[in-house]
C-alpha cells in the first residue's frame, strides 16, 4: 500500500492464501489520533493529536498478532464522565501481543497541573476491546461537571491522590482514591 501523494510504502507484506497466513510491516506517519474516539465512544471524546505507527501484523486464519510502537506528540482528549481533559505533549505507545501500552508519562490539565498517566488498550478481542487508565494528579483538575451533566454529584475538585478508569462494552468501572486540593467544589 503507498501513499499516492508522497509515493512512501505505508504497508508492505504478503498473504497466502492456501494457509490463511499472513504479514504486514505498517508504517505511517501523521495518524490522526481522533479515530481512537469512536473506539472509545462514551468514555474520550475531542480527542488530538498525532501519532507516528510503526507496527507488524503477523498470523494465520483468526490468530493474529500486532507489535511494535507508536510516537505520539501533541495528544489532547476529554474524559466524558468528569468533563476534564487532558495534554500529553509527547509518548511512546509499545504494541505487544496486541495489547496497546504506555507507563508514567507525564500529563497535565488544561490549567498546566501535572501528574502522570498509565494507558492500557486490549485489541484481543476485537468485538470486546478493553482498556484501563490510571492517572495520579498532583492538585490537578479531575472533575468539571454540572448539574446538567450529573445531577447525583456534580462540582469542579482539584485532587490528588490516583484515579483507575477502566471497562470493556459491558461497561466502565472507576476506583478513585484522592484527597482534594484547595478551590474545589463538590455538590
Amino acid at each position: 500500500v503507498t501513499d499516492r501523494v508522497k509515493r512512501d510504502t505505508l504497508v508492505r507484506g504478503f498473504y497466502v492464501p492456501g494457509t490463511v497466513r499472513y504479514y504486514a510491516e505498517i508504517e505511517i506517519p501523521g495518524v490522526r489520533m481522533s479515530l481512537i474516539d469512536p473506539i472509545l465512544k462514551g468514555v474520550v471524546s475531542g480527542t488530538q493529536g498525532h501519532a507516528d505507527v510503526s507496527l507488524t501484523l503477523t498470523g494465520q486464519r483468526r490468530q493474529a498478532r500486532l507489535a511494535g510502537a507508536m510516537d505520539v506528540r501533541d495528544f489532547r482528549t476529554k474524559v466524558d464522565y468528569t468533563q476534564v481533559s487532558y495534554l500529553v505533549p509527547s509518548a511512546r505507545i509499545t504494541v505487544e501481543n496486541n495489547r496497546l501500552s504506555m507507563f508514567q508519562v507525564p500529563v497535565s490539565d488544561m490549567l498546566g497541573n501535572r501528574g502522570t498517566m498509565d494507558f492500557s488498550l486490549s485489541l484481543q478481542h476485537l468485538s470486546n476491546i478493553s482498556y484501563s487508565l490510571t492517572i495520579d494528579p498532583r492538585q490537578m483538575l479531575v472533575l468539571n461537571t454540572t448539574q446538567n451533566d450529573n445531577d447525583l454529584f456534580y462540582g469542579k475538585v482539584f485532587a490528588s491522590g490516583r484515579a483507575t478508569i477502566s471497562g470493556d462494552k459491558g461497561g466502565v468501572r472507576m476506583n478513585i482514591m484522592a484527597a482534594t486540593a484547595d478551590n474545589s467544589a463538590f455538590y
